[in-house]
């Protein structure tokens, strides 16, 4: 491979580096963002002023038991994978970046000793 087409392929693996820790600054922030709503899956609270009862039993039920358990699963399972799965692959690039470095420097040193002998 030319050391052009790897000063290429270096500069895109950066770009995509970029582009992934972009999206996971951004998605830690939704986590944050999402975890800070938590309390609106119970709201409104229900109390013998506003409604109460055995239907107001039922919902409270269906929330803690159903929609506050599904948000959580989505605030700390999905949002958690998903950084997880984008931390490998950050950390993937990087090791392709550091190859890469290492093969330019190689072939670099390797022009220059060439270069060296002509002359």
């Amino acid at each position: 491979m030319s050391l052009s087409s790897l000063y290429a392929l270096l500069r895109e693996k950066e770009r995509q580096l970029m582009r992934l820790q972009t999206c996971e600054s951004q998605l830690r922030q939704c986590q944050s963002e999402f975890f800070q709503q938590e309390h609106l899956c119970t709201k409104p609270e229900l109390t013998a002023k506003t409604w109460h009862g055995n239907r107001a039993e039922q919902l409270d039920s269906l929330r803690d038991s159903g929609i506050l358990w599904q948000y959580r699963m989505i605030e700390h399972v999905q949002f958690d994978d998903t950084l997880q799965a984008l931390r490998n692959k950050i950390i993937q690039l990087q090791n392709e970046i550091s190859e890469l470095r290492s093969s330019i420097a190689y072939l670099e040193a390797k022009q220059a000793e060439m270069l060296k002998q002509q002359n």
